[in-house]
């Protein structure tokens, strides 16, 4: 039985693109796929209810006449393959968001990433650091030039910290299976000596708990985390990243504003958050 894929559209180019990106996903993994717009509230105390007189009817309608447009593009673009539906809301775009994929049978939600200095209202804004975090989902965050290609590589970028309770493995047996792909796991040790405890340990967890998709294991040093992590994904030709969230200074230090330009010009694959 299919499930949907759900992506958020702001109708930029670097959404239309994760939307296309969406698309090829569902073809590859034979599911539906919804776009979704969310109408922002005016930018005044959102806990106070706000009548529904006071959204912009001219925005709502605009955004409903992209959307079809959007819809009938990726239809022409998808040959038909796959069923696309849509929907505009009014509303909070994290709580919307959320509603609706509670509501479907969801398999992932996708997102697209700014780079450079157009950082500011999409994946490097709060409300998408707080998405990242609130949404126990899949989330694929697509950067601005990045295009659909067969995932026949996957990195997990581990921590190596209390593994066994913080990292969402039957998830990453299942995303592995659905692409048939193979899977490294990346440990970037960022002091010169091996000064973690826990390296031999959880990776020996990790060996075992996967052992099914014989994972290979990649440990190295690099003062510069990011820096490791997007070096090793374009050396050894990575498809897609998975990043657990585990701590919220973790992804706003991987998605913060002064790290855009590096994540920008440097992983140009997506980027899967998996919760455990």
């Amino acid at each position: 039985m299919e499930k949907e894929i759900i992506v958020a559209i702001d109708f930029s180019p670097i959404s239309v693109n994760a939307g296309q990106y969406a698309t090829d996903l569902a073809i590859a993994t034979g599911n539906a796929l919804t776009l979704i717009h969310v109408v922002s509230y005016p930018p005044i105390a959102v806990d106070v209810p706000i009548p529904a007189d006071m959204l912009d009817e001219v925005s709502i309608t605009e955004a409903k006449t992209k959307i079809i447009a959007l819809k009938q593009n990726l239809e022409q673009y998808s040959k038909g393959k796959i069923v696309i539906s849509t929907t505009v809301v009014p509303g909070i775009f994290i709580d919307e968001l959320e509603v609706l994929i509670k509501a479907r049978d969801t398999f992932a939600v996708v997102m697209g990433i700014r780079g450079a200095s157009a950082v500011d209202r999409w994946l490097f804004g709060s409300q998408s650091i707080e998405a990242l975090h609130q949404l126990h989902y899949p989330v694929f965050v697509i950067p601005e030039h990045a295009h659909y290609r067969k995932i026949e590589k996957m990195a997990l970028a581990c921590d190596m910290h209390n593994v066994s309770d913080t990292t969402p493995l039957e998830d990453i047996r299942k995303m592995a299976t659905i692409f048939g792909s193979s899977l490294d796991i990346l440990y970037v040790q960022k002091s010169e000596g091996w000064d973690n405890p826990e390296i031999l340990p959880s990776s020996t967890t990790l060996q075992k708990a996967l052992s099914s998709l014989h994972p290979q294991f990649h440990f190295i040093k690099n003062s510069d985390v990011l820096s490791g992590i997007s070096e090793f994904v374009d050396e050894q030709r990575i498809d897609l990243l998975i990043v657990i969230p585990k701590q919220r200074n973790f992804l706003e230090f991987l998605f913060h504003r002064s790290m855009s330009n590096k994540l920008a010009a440097n992983i140009n694959i997506p980027i899967v958050t998996l919760h455990r």
